[in-house]
């Protein structure tokens, strides 16, 4: 299954999940797609790992944000 598909069934399993996509074959169509299906970041391999941090914590601040507005530090795995 390529990254793509993975992408489709990751996202129809839990619509809204924030994905960031990492690929050594990542060309403008494969970015494209992915990041219309809803992926918040493409990585190329090789990536800078500050980079990489930089992208997982904007995209864990966004979830935050959506998981429980107005509550800043709580997102929905800390509720339950």
């Amino acid at each position: 299954m390529g990254g793509i598909r993975v992408l489709e069934e990751a996202l129809h399993r839990k619509p809204g999940l924030k994905v960031v996509m990492i690929s050594a074959y990542g060309n403008c169509a494969v970015k494209s797609r992915a990041k219309e299906l809803g992926a918040c970041e493409f990585l190329d391999k090789p990536f800078n790992v500050k980079r990489l941090k930089k992208v997982v914590s904007k995209a864990l601040k966004k979830r935050t944000k959506l998981a429980c507005p107005g509550k800043p530090g709580k997102n929905a795995d800390e509720r339950r």
